[in-house]
């Protein structure tokens, strides 16, 4: 008795051809450059300083079972270190798939928050070296809605800081602890050069 082996064939076939590595394009590709490894950020208050050193971006497809999905997410990872050489991830950024929104996860100063759909998140007009710039105001510190981590509707039960804000071309700009101090970007160097404009 002879057996079809199309069947066969066509399964293997649907195999190989469904395993898809995703990639990042329009603003989702401007957040996963915004960083490079080996960037200093230099952010002042009135009172002291901090600086802040990309030790590592990373950005590659991860292998899902083929069960499950077709595609294969990519994201990219930020880690920074600290002026102590504590190492921290900044934030996060992963596509997973064509239809479901490309989200984002920070970690910024240890206050951990998630923004399920990036390109829907509120923009902000910012005022940064004297210019009307866009984009987003991070906001851990709601006490009316404390939770263990924050999104656009929650906040920290303990957070670090009462807001950062995220600029379209340089990432982090300001931010806020909770003692009051204000931080701002005041030089951003790239291979020996300050490159903020």
């Amino acid at each position: 008795m002879r057996t079809s082996t199309k069947p066969l064939i066509v399964a293997l076939l649907l195999f190989v051809n469904c395993d898809i590595n995703m990639k990042f394009k329009g603003e989702d590709k401007n957040w996963s450059n915004i960083y490079k490894t080996n960037d200093i950020l230099i952010f002042t208050s009135k009172k002291s300083q901090d600086t802040i050193y990309i030790s590592s971006v990373e950005t590659k497809n991860t292998n899902v079972d083929v069960m499950t999905s077709s595609y294969n997410p990519i994201c990219t990872n930020v880690n920074y270190t600290d002026s102590n050489n504590r190492i921290f991830n900044m934030f996060s950024i992963c596509k997973e798939e064509p239809n479901i929104p490309t989200w984002a996860g920070f970690n910024f100063k240890n206050d951990k928050g998630r923004i399920k759909e990036i390109n829907n998140y509120p923009v902000s007009t910012i005022i940064f070296r004297g210019k009307e710039r866009k984009g987003y105001m991070f906001s851990p510190y709601k006490p009316m809605k404390p939770s263990f981590w924050w999104d656009l509707d929650y906040g920290l039960r303990n957070p670090n800081l009462e807001y950062f804000i995220w600029d379209k071309e340089y990432g982090i700009i300001e931010y806020k602890t909770m003692q009051g101090e204000v931080f701002v970007l005041n030089q951003f160097i790239r291979e020996k050069e300050n490159i903020l404009k």
